[in-house]
């Protein structure tokens, strides 16, 4: 239903009074009337539709008019008597009832509206003349269709004023605990279909003995639609008294009512305050009954983008409910639903990112609050619905296969639909290992069997948090050279090393030392110097994890590498970016902290490294830079203008702090996005210059990646930031224009994208 913007106050007060007064049909012609009038172009036959319309407007108001104020019983007798029960004679007993004088100007045009052979009538105003052409919108008719508003106006005022003897009949038939055919035709025919005629007497009746009867003259059969405003947005929708009727009866007559239920929802109606009523008749049912109503509601709801509040937390009792009484295959198809991860929305936030039904706070709440009771009486089922709902989330992420970027561990909780997930898998896995602790074994296979990142990631951290029984699939994973270079980076399986080491068969222990002896690890995106710098690092990372178990030639190599390298950090998850220290630098971060800022960016610009890979290098006073920015992101931001003059190690490593500084101080607000859209911009240009000279394709291919990543990541976090420190919306057309250079690079070839797949471009 689309919603209409009225020239006048006038139209827009009789609109009201007839919705209100007499019901939404009668509102709806107006409002039709009051379109085809105002079209541009009119189309030929306005003047015919308009007198249609306008002849069941008058009959409306006329039905719901003549029988509330009936003179007396005895001239109601005489006026059959006398035949006069005529339009005619119909309006003259409307006049007398409202008290308005049959010499005024409105009654005299309302009385010659009245009769098949009035000029003036609606009959001959609907109908064609033979086979003439249809009567055009002109002077004449124009008159007539103001003439027609104003007495709508005045009969609506007068109405509106007496609206109290209608409230006497209805009392009349709310004392009845049954109706009689009289009692069913008054209400149907003569009591206005509005909130204040049909809508309180559904909303004041307590007696089921109408339910049947009230559903054998349709009463439960046409819900309203909700109202779609086109030109503001948005959509508005409205009370059914009708409904609200059902979900009093439920606990009386619930057979019935769930009849009348399961026909409404097979209108397909979209009014989700019908649908909120229904389910609160639901919860008054007994748990059979309900199911079967849930069952049909699911159906609807998968057709459905997005649940108003309200709905969703009824429908939330309900799971509850069906799961207390033993319904939980309908229970947990309902949370299915609900919980579903839809592909990201055009009004989405986050570019790129799936969307959902409920907004997070409700999509919270269930996993917080339903899961778990769900899950007391389905565990496995519960739990296997979480994975594909996760598998789902990250199938239709913008990044799917970098976990370690948006989740540093799995022992978190943060924020978004994605991560709520984890954090629901998780607490699954644990629930059933915690009650069964051998159920493990059949957990971690389902875990692994979707091929993500994050399962294997979720396996892992099942492993740690219950080893006792797991030690055969600890020793399989840890041993697995495949395993240990493709997983090895992420923070469980250095986890599980470190804390299972012990518990190895010397075998194990022998071969994973022989690994990290011989730099078991392959990347062959990295230039020879690079990789030996690399692999020198790596190395130290492991012998720091296992330093407690090390043989004296291994902590020798270990000593050695970190005088080459420096000491290595604390074994923690990276924080939503990870970072590799593998060079030394001039300058600590402390050093660098107390320079002032004309003092750094001499520093920056001034410093030569000596080319010798264990000698500080750019890479490594980048890191200490990093360190520093992501304290203090303002500040460096305000300098932007002068990171341009300094070499593009430091300018990645600036963006590199900023990202970090949305990451780990996420209460800052205000962030400078214009500037920072500025810099990313203006890089990604100068990149594409350079392509133009003749760089060896490796040098292209690293510190292409290198930008794009850091350009990425800044954008990626300044998108999915708290309110306070998102991207702006009007700061959108800066975005699509970086994203149009990163994957307008003039370089990528077909053939250059098959041998450089790394490059962040192709993860847009």
């Amino acid at each position: 239903m689309e919603s209409h913007n009225f020239s006048n106050q006038q139209q827009e007060q009789i609109y009201r009074r007839l919705k209100f007064l007499v019901g939404p049909g009668a509102a709806a012609f107006y409002r039709d009337a009051c379109r085809l009038m105002e079209m541009e172009p009119l189309l030929e036959s306005t003047t015919h539709l308009v007198g249609h319309l306008l002849r069941e407007i008058e009959s409306s108001l006329r039905a719901v008019l003549k029988h509330i104020w009936e003179l007396s019983e005895q001239s109601s007798k005489k006026k059959k008597a006398s035949n006069e029960n005529t339009h005619e004679a119909q309006i003259r007993t409307v006049l007398q009832a409202l008290e308005i004088p049959e010499a005024s100007i409105v009654a005299q045009t309302w009385l010659s509206l009245s009769g098949k052979n009035s000029e003036y009538g609606l009959h001959t105003r609907a109908h064609r003349n033979d086979l003439s052409q249809p009567r055009s919108v002109d002077q004449e008719f124009r008159q007539f269709w103001g003439d027609i508003q104003a007495v709508l106006d005045q009969l609506l005022d007068r109405f509106e004023t007496r609206y109290s003897d209608i409230r006497g009949k209805l009392d009349e038939l709310l004392s009845k605990p049954e109706p009689g055919d009289e009692d069913l035709k008054m209400l149907r025919l003569h009591i206005p279909n509005s909130l204040t005629g049909l809508g309180y007497f559904f909303e004041q009746l307590q007696f089921p003995g109408w339910l049947k009867k009230l559903r054998e003259k349709g009463f439960f059969e046409n819900p309203p639609e909700p109202e779609v405003n086109f030109e503001g947005g948005g959509k508005r929708f409205f009370r059914w008294p009708q409904s609200r009727y059902l979900a009093q009866m439920a606990s009386h007559e619930p057979e019935t009512v769930l009849d009348i239920a399961l026909k409404i929802l097979e209108t397909r109606t979209k009014n989700v305050i019908v649908h909120e009523d229904l389910a609160q008749a639901a919860l008054a049912m007994p748990p059979e009954l309900a199911a079967r109503w849930v069952e049909k509601e699911t159906e609807w709801l998968r057709e459905q983008g997005y649940l108003d509040d309200y709905l969703a937390d009824k429908l939330c009792e309900l799971v509850n409910y069906l799961t207390h009484e033993n319904q939980v295959d309908t229970a947990l198809s309902l949370l299915r639903e609900l919980l579903a991860v839809l592909p990201a929305s055009q009004s989405s936030s986050s570019l790129g990112e799936p969307s959902t039904r409920l907004n997070e706070y409700y999509y919270n709440e269930l996993l917080q609050n339903n899961v778990p009771k769900l899950r007391e009486v389905a565990g496995e089922g519960t739990f296997k619905m979480l994975c594909d709902l996760l598998e789902e989330a990250v199938r239709l992420s913008a990044s799917p296969d970098y976990s370690h970027h948006w989740r540093a561990s799995i022992k978190d909780n943060p924020n978004g639909i994605r991560e709520l997930l984890i954090s629901a898998v998780r607490d699954a896995t644990e629930h059933l290992a915690e009650n069964n602790p051998v159920a493990v074994r059949t957990l971690v296979p389902v875990l692994e069997s979707y091929n993500r990142t994050i399962f294997q990631r979720l396996s892992l951290h099942l492993l740690y948090r219950f080893p006792n029984e797991s030690q055969e699939l600890i020793e399989e994973r840890l041993t697995n050279c495949e395993r240990f270079q493709n997983q090895g980076e992420l923070y469980e399986y250095k986890l599980l090393m470190k804390e299972q080491f012990s518990n190895l068969s010397s075998e194990a222990q022998e071969t994973i030392f022989t690994w990290i002896a011989e730099g078991a690890i392959d990347k062959p995106s990295l230039s020879t110097a690079d990789r030996a710098l690399y692999i020198k690092s790596w190395q130290r990372g492991w012998l720091a994890i296992l330093s407690d178990y090390l043989t004296e030639q291994l902590q020798q190599q270990y000593e050695q590498l970190v005088s080459e390298l420096g000491p290595v950090e604390p074994l923690e998850p990276v924080g939503g970016i990870r970072l590799l220290k593998v060079s030394r630098s001039p300058k600590t971060s402390a050093e660098l902290a107390s320079m002032s800022m004309t003092e750094l960016l001499a520093f920056l610009k001034q410093w030569q490294p000596s080319g010798n890979l264990l000698e500080p290098s750019r890479n490594g006073l980048g890191w200490e830079l990093f360190q520093v920015i992501t304290q203090n992101p303002e500040t460096f931001v305000r300098e932007s203008e002068q990171f341009k003059e300094l070499d593009t190690e430091y300018k990645r490593w600036f963006l590199c702090g900023l990202r970090q500084a949305l990451t780990t101080h996420q209460q800052r607000q205000g962030f400078p996005w214009f500037e920072i859209l500025e810099f990313c911009s203006w890089i990604l240009a100068q990149q594409h210059q350079t392509s133009e000279c003749e760089v060896p394709n490796s040098a292209i291919d690293r510190e292409w990646n290198q930008t794009c990543e850091a350009v990425i990541d800044v954008i990626t976090e300044g998108l999915q930031a708290t309110a306070e420190n998102q991207i702006p919306l009007e700061l959108r057309t800066q975005v699509w224009t970086i994203l149009e250079q990163l994957t307008d690079d003039p370089r990528v070839t077909p053939g250059f994208e098959a041998q450089y797949r790394r490059c962040a471009t192709f993860q847009i």
